[in-house]
């Protein structure tokens, strides 16, 4: 039923079910997810329903190694990226994302765009290099999954810095979110930065 009459939100369930795969060792099937995802949205010709699957499907992509992909995708949110055309929940996303590709003139231009919220004020730490606020803000208004994200960037980059004390109170607290909701790619990745130059 559902593929002779998408929901406006059937987008995003493909989305949940593709964070879900990758995040559990399966990368085809959230790759087929992220695609069927925007198949759906693009029906809407909403950019509040395709931007943030686009920004999905890039930080698949830049995960998978198909950088080029990726950099289309992020080319197509830049175009339409604007402060009342663009939800602000996937901030977390894009800002990882971004940074991967070596596109921070992009998310500062994206964050310049923005209307004053805590999504902002995020992405505001996270330009300043402060990961650890950013993932407070979004556990301040429940976006644990957000938080988690910025949390292991953090800590991988302040462990490559030789700051492994603070490392650890980051990763520590992303490794505890991604066992409880049984994700264990990015557990692995937390205990790895962990253990690595303990």
């Amino acid at each position: 039923e559902s593929k002779r009459s998408p929901h406006y939100l059937e987008g995003s369930n493909y989305e949940v079910r593709s964070i879900v795969r990758l995040a559990r060792g399966d990368p085809d099937g959230a790759r087929e997810d992220a695609d069927l995802a925007l198949v759906v949205a693009r029906r809407a010709e909403d950019p509040q329903a395709v931007g943030p699957l686009l920004a999905h499907r890039a930080a698949l992509l830049v995960e998978l190694g198909d950088v080029d992909a990726a950099n289309a995708d992020v080319d197509e949110i830049v175009g339409m990226f604007g402060p009342d055309t663009f939800p602000l929940s996937p901030v977390a996303v894009v800002a990882v994302v971004f940074e991967s590709l070596g596109r921070r003139d992009d998310l500062e231009r994206m964050r310049d765009s923005m209307n004053p919220t805590r999504w902002r004020d995020a992405l505001d730490c996270h330009l300043t290099g402060d990961t650890a606020a950013a993932a407070d803000i979004c556990e301040e208004i429940g976006m644990l999954l957000a938080a988690a994200r910025w949390r292991l960037l953090g800590g991988s980059v302040l462990a490559e810095r030789g700051h492994q004390a603070e490392a650890d109170l980051q990763l520590e607290k992303a490794l505890a979110f991604f066992d409880s909701v049984g994700a264990p790619r990015y557990a692995r990745q937390a205990e790895s930065l962990l253990s690595a130059t303990a």
